[in-house]
């Protein structure tokens, strides 16, 4: 199996970064455990301002979080971190689990996902900066909505998107 990632950081609008995680399978069908972790860099200040089920606790569930380096409601130090693992509705062809330890910063996605033989499937992901924890709320928005995700999709053909699991573009 051969593995590619192709990042995007966008130079206009938002401050938005794109990741494209590319599965190869030349073999058989398998199944296979894609894990995305990230370190937030706001280290044990990191707390979670808000998350896609409407509470303060990530959980495999959700969709996306929000977090940063201060209380929720107040001024972060370094910017408002949003990070979306999957888009809304229908997504294909894989599990998800989670693990989160904000108190280090540290947030980790486990995708199983069935890769046919002799194909390739992809797994998309973002991650915004905001000023503040309600500007993050006000723009999340974007990513449950396909017409206002198409700019963010800029690049991606139509082939690949219909290979993407985690989401239903």
């Amino acid at each position: 199996m051969t593995v590619t990632r192709e990042d995007l950081a966008r130079k206009k609008g938002s401050p938005t970064f794109r990741s494209l995680i590319g599965l190869t399978n030349k073999g058989s069908a398998k199944n296979v455990t894609v894990q995305l972790g990230t370190d937030l860099g706001s280290d044990d200040l990191t707390k979670v301002h808000a998350t896609s089920s409407g509470d303060l606790n990530f959980t495999a569930k959700d969709r996306w979080v929000i977090t940063a380096d201060t209380p929720v409601g107040g001024y972060a130090s370094d910017p408002v971190v949003t990070q979306v693992f999957k888009g809304k509705g229908k997504v294909k062809n894989h599990s998800l689990s989670s693990s989160c330890d904000p108190e280090v910063g540290r947030f980790g996605i486990d995708y199983t996902v069935k890769l046919p033989k002799k194909s390739t499937r992809y797994l998309l992901f973002f991650l915004e900066m905001s000023p503040t924890s309600k500007d993050a709320k006000k723009n999340i928005k974007k990513f449950d909505n396909p017409k206002k995700l198409k700019p963010l999709l800029k690049g991606i053909s139509k082939s690949k998107r219909k290979q993407i699991l985690n989401w239903d573009l």
